[in-house]
C-alpha cells in the first residue's frame, strides 16, 4: 500500500482491514458502474414528448380568444360558446393535475419506502461511535449502499413531478387569462351587480395564489433533483475510472477528496429535503388537482346552460354550488404522510465526510477500487480477522 493509505489507516481505524472495509464499502455507496446505477434509476411514469404541441395550442387559445373579444362587449351567447371552446384545454389542465397527484403519491411512497429500508440504521446513525459500527458491519453497510441509491434513484420522480406542475401552471394561467378577459367582457353593457355575477362563476378560486404556489414548488422540487443529479455525476463514473489504476499524484487524490466529500455529505440532508417538501406539496398539490377538475365543472355547465332561453345571471350560484369542491381523499383516507420520517436522522456521513473522502480517493489512487477486487480482499481480509484478529489482520494485509 502507499504512504497515504498506511497513514489513513492509522488515523480512520484500529487495523487496516478495517481501513479497507470503509474504503471499498464507503465507495460501494457512492461509485456505481454503468449497471448498477440503470437499475438503480426509476422509471419515468409519463412521457413528456407530445406535451409541447398540446401547450402551444392552449396558449395560442388563450391569445386567440383574448384579441378577439378586446374592445368589445360579449354576448351570453358567445360567452358559452368560447367557454365550450376551452373544454379541450381544461382537460388537458386537469390530466396534468391528475398526473401530478399520481407523482407526489408515489414520490411520498417512495420516501416510506427507504425509510422503511433504513430504519434498521438510526441507531447507528444516533451512536457517538456510529461510524466504526457502520464500516465494520458489512450488513449494515449493505444496507446504507441500497438506501442511498434509492435516494439518488429518486430525481426521475421529481422531474415528472416538477414537470407536471409545470405544465398546470401553463394551462392554468393561460385559461385564467382567457375566462377573466371573458367575464369582464360579458356585461359590459349590462349592470355592476349582473356583472358581479357573472364573476362568481370564479369565485373561490385564487388563481393568484394558486401559480405561485405551484410555481415555488416546482422550482424547489427541480432544484432537489438537479442536487441528486449532481450527487450521482460525481460519484457514478467512479468505479470506471479507478480501473485499471495505477497510482495518481497527491494534488489528484486532493482534488478528488474534496469532491467525494462534498458529494458524500449531502446524501442525507438531500434525502431530508426531498422528503420534507414532498409531505408539504402532497395536500397541496391534491388540493390544485381539485381545484382544476372543479372549474372544468363550472365552465362546463355554463356553456351548456347559458344559452338556453330560460337563463338568468343568477343562475351562476347554481352552477358554483353544484359543482363543489369535493372532500380531500388524501387526508381522509390518510395517503398522503403527516411527517417526514427522515427529519430527525444525524447527518453522520456528512459529520466524517472528510475522512471518507480522504479514504475513497487514496484508495483509488493505489489502485484498490478497481473492478471487484476490492470487495473480494475486504471479504477475504474479514475473514482472517475473524480467526486471527487484528495482528493477522495487518500481517495478511502487508503479505498480499
Amino acid at each position: 500500500w502507499p504512504k497515504y493509505l498506511k497513514i489513513a489507516a492509522v488515523t480512520m481505524a484500529p487495523a487496516p482491514t478495517r481501513l479497507l472495509v470503509v474504503a471499498t464499502l464507503a465507495f460501494t455507496v457512492l461509485g456505481h458502474d454503468t449497471k448498477s446505477q440503470l437499475l438503480a434509476r426509476e422509471r419515468r411514469l409519463f412521457d413528456w414528448s407530445s406535451v409541447g404541441s398540446s401547450l402551444t395550442a392552449a396558449a395560442n387559445w388563450a391569445t386567440t380568444t383574448t384579441q378577439q373579444i378586446s374592445g368589445q362587449v360579449v354576448g351570453i351567447t358567445e360567452a358559452a360558446t368560447l367557454f365550450q371552446s376551452s373544454d379541450i384545454y381544461l382537460t388537458q389542465g386537469v390530466t396534468y393535475g391528475k398526473i401530478a397527484w399520481e407523482s407526489i403519491l408515489s414520490l411520498c411512497n417512495k420516501m416510506m419506502e427507504i425509510f422503511k429500508n433504513f430504519e434498521p440504521l438510526k441507531p447507528v446513525f444516533s451512536d457517538s461511535n456510529g461510524l466504526v459500527t457502520l464500516l465494520t458491519n458489512t450488513g449494515d453497510m449493505q444496507l446504507l449502499v441500497n438506501s442511498t441509491r434509492q435516494i439518488l434513484s429518486t430525481n426521475t420522480l421529481l422531474d415528472d413531478l416538477a414537470t407536471a406542475l409545470n405544465h398546470v401552471v401553463e394551462v392554468f394561467g393561460q385559461i385564467q387569462t382567457a375566462l377573466q378577459s371573458i367575464i369582464s367582457k360579458l356585461s359590459g353593457s349590462s349592470t355592476s351587480r349582473r356583472l358581479e355575477g357573472y364573476s362568481d362563476l370564479l369565485s373561490g378560486i385564487d388563481f393568484d395564489a394558486i401559480l405561485s404556489t405551484v410555481k415555488g414548488f416546482a422550482t424547489k422540487i427541480k432544484q432537489q433533483a438537479e442536487d441528486l443529479t449532481d450527487i450521482d455525476t460525481i460519484v457514478g463514473p467512479l468505479l470506471a475510472k479507478m480501473q485499471g489504476s495505477g497510482g495518481r499524484r497527491l494534488e489528484d487524490i486532493m482534488a478528488d477528496k474534496d469532491k467525494y466529500a462534498r458529494a458524500i455529505s449531502k446524501i442525507i440532508p438531500s434525502w431530508q429535503a426531498v422528503e420534507s417538501t414532498s409531505v408539504a406539496m402532497c395536500p397541496t398539490v391534491e388540493s390544485v388537482a381539485d381545484t382544476l377538475s372543479n372549474l372544468q365543472c363550472r365552465v362546463a355547465q355554463f356553456a351548456s346552460e347559458a344559452a338556453l332561453p330560460s337563463w338568468v345571471p343568477s343562475n351562476v350560484v347554481n352552477i358554483v354550488g353544484n359543482c363543489k369542491p369535493s372532500e380531500s381523499s388524501a387526508t381522509s383516507t390518510g395517503q398522503c404522510p403527516k411527517e417526514a420520517l427522515s427529519a430527525g436522522i444525524p447527518n453522520l456521513l456528512g459529520e466524517h465526510s472528510e475522512q471518507i473522502g480522504w479514504i475513497i480517493a487514496i484508495a483509488g489512487g493505489a489502485g484498490l477500487l478497481g473492478g471487484g477486487g476490492a470487495l473480494a480482499l475486504c471479504k477475504k481480509s474479514g475473514e482472517k480477522g475473524d480467526e486471527s484478529g487484528s495482528d493477522s489482520e495487518e500481517t495478511g494485509l502487508n503479505s498480499s
